[in-house]
């Protein structure tokens, strides 16, 4: 009977360590932020200043936002928030508001192409998940749908602005 339940633990934990680590690294480089540093824009679809002054506005509301656009093969949700937290700890930000796509799918019609937007948060009691998702979902979606970045991620930052506590976290 002891043989057979260490058997099945080494087992169950062969199991677990092989299942646990199978989230890809993020396809993103991130290098040291400059100065004030708002937008990391490898995918050149975003006006920098717009973006950039909208971001500034949430900085001074207390919160310390960056907006990321790139590309990357593995475009899809899970990139969008490995990426996003890998900003957020390389950065040490309150927020990453991220959009990636594919390569050359940042332009392509509604419905095409492979891409993906979300907000990530340092604390999520101070940036609730549903207000991520409406962000996500409702204010940056449409806008990409058109292919107007700048728009999604000005909206964004200016939605962030309005539904968050000022004096940040």
């Amino acid at each position: 009977m002891t043989r057979w339940l260490l058997v099945v633990a080494v087992v169950v934990a062969f199991v677990a360590v092989l299942f646990s680590g199978n989230e890809p690294d993020p396809d993103l480089a991130v290098s040291e932020r400059e100065g004030d540093a708002r937008v990391v824009d490898p995918a050149g679809v975003l006006d920098g200043d717009a973006v950039g002054e909208a971001f500034a506005r949430l900085d001074e509301a207390g919160w310390d936002g960056v907006a990321l656009a790139f590309e990357s093969e593995q475009a899809n949700q899970g990139e969008a928030q490995r990426s996003g937290r890998l900003l957020l700890e390389e950065w040490d930000v309150d927020l990453v508001v991220v959009a990636v796509a594919r390569p050359g799918d940042f332009e392509v019609g509604p419905n095409g192409g492979r891409r993906a937007v979300g907000v990530e948060a340092r604390n999520a009691r101070e940036v609730p998940g549903e207000l991520r998702e409406r962000i996500s979902d409702e204010v940056m979606a449409p806008h990409a749908e058109e292919n107007a970045w700048t728009a999604a991620f000005v909206e964004a930052a200016e939605a962030l602005e309005a539904e968050l506590e000022p004096g940040g976290p």
